[in-house]
């Protein structure tokens, strides 16, 4: 296994706690664990959960709506199977998972794409969740015997600050023809004891699995302003069984109700694997001025390069959500 120079290593400081529930507010918390039950050479099964929570000014808390996910990947990342509740998503098995899978659902499923579902934010979640799932093979040791040549990493220089020409992680992939794997660190507990609905119900998986977690939560103030409070953290279940992060972001943004304008927004790194990574921060900046019905497609076509971080956009277009979430708060 390669790691990379102490220097390189990015920072390791856990997102500690989500943020409280607020009467009148309205969050969507989502989850989805990848593991392989027939070990690393075989399918990967991606099991996703999401939760729309309402929270009355007064009165009990509602569940808006609540969606599960359930798809076997082939180790050649295709689809081989999928079914999620109340969809017909059988159309997309045979769908590569890689690159292109957004699209096809989008094509094959425009109602569900464009409905308020949290089905739909646990599609648009699968590519990523099971691209970062890697992080456990890795760990494990499990990569497949390749031939070890740097040029098998060059397509990937300069798709992000982690990527970036010349980075620590870059100029070891290059020197060992291995990716290096991040260090990940013991995950604190983001839910809160003292309120049992602050998340939806996602039991701890079967080691070995990586988990995506992800909350986005819509508080409004008095002066005609929408606080949103987002994070997510990519964490791995090792066999001992202690839940280890390896991504963690937080964005915190205000949005104009009348405008649907974002007016502020910034991001806060937890962990994160190579120390450029948080040169990716101020990206957050630039989605000031987007209404949320654009966010998403805007942050899809125009956040690329080494300014910005693959998974801090997907952070980022996952705000996108509030454009749905506005309407029923």
């Amino acid at each position: 296994m390669l790691r990379v120079e102490p220097e390189h290593d990015g920072p390791k400081e856990p997102l500690r706690e989500a943020p409280p529930r607020r009467p009148g507010s309205i969050r969507r918390t989502s989850t989805i664990d990848v593991t392989w039950p027939d070990g690393f050479d075989g399918d990967m099964v991606a099991h996703g959960r999401a939760r729309d929570l309402r929270t009355p000014a007064d009165g009990d808390a509602e569940v808006l709506g609540e969606d599960e996910l359930r798809a076997v990947v082939s180790p050649d990342r295709m689809l081989a199977a999928i079914e999620g509740t109340g969809a017909e998503l059988q159309q997309l098995v045979g769908t590569w998972t890689f690159r292109g899978f957004r699209t096809a659902t989008a094509e094959a499923l425009p109602d569900l794409v464009a409905s308020p579902r949290p089905l739909r934010l646990l599609l648009d979640d699968l590519p990523p969740a099971l691209l970062v799932s890697g992080f456990a093979v890795l760990d494990a040791d499990a990569m497949p015997d390749l031939p070890r040549d740097g040029a098998m990493f060059e397509n990937q220089i300069g798709v992000c600050a982690g990527w970036a020409p010349g980075s620590g992680m870059v100029s070891a992939a290059l020197a060992h023809g291995v990716s290096p794997t991040p260090t990940a660190i013991p995950s604190p507990e983001l839910g809160d004891p003292d309120d049992p609905l602050a998340w939806h119900d996602a039991p701890a998986p079967a080691p070995i699995a990586t988990r995506r977690r992800r909350l986005l939560d819509l508080s409004p103030d008095d002066a005609g302003l929408v606080r949103v409070e987002a994070l997510f953290r990519d964490s791995q279940f090792p066999p001992d069984g202690v839940e280890r992060s390896f991504h963690e972001y937080a964005v915190h943004a205000l949005v104009d109700v009348a405008t649907r304008t974002i007016v502020a927004a910034e991001a806060q790194p937890g962990v994160l694997p190579w120390s450029e990574c948080p040169q990716a921060l101020a990206s957050a900046g630039r989605v000031v001025g987007t209404t949320v019905d654009d966010l998403r497609p805007q942050v899809r076509a125009t956040f690329r390069g080494t300014t910005t971080c693959t998974h801090l956009n997907d952070a980022l277009a996952a705000i996108g959500d509030t454009a749905t979430l506005l309407d029923r708060l």
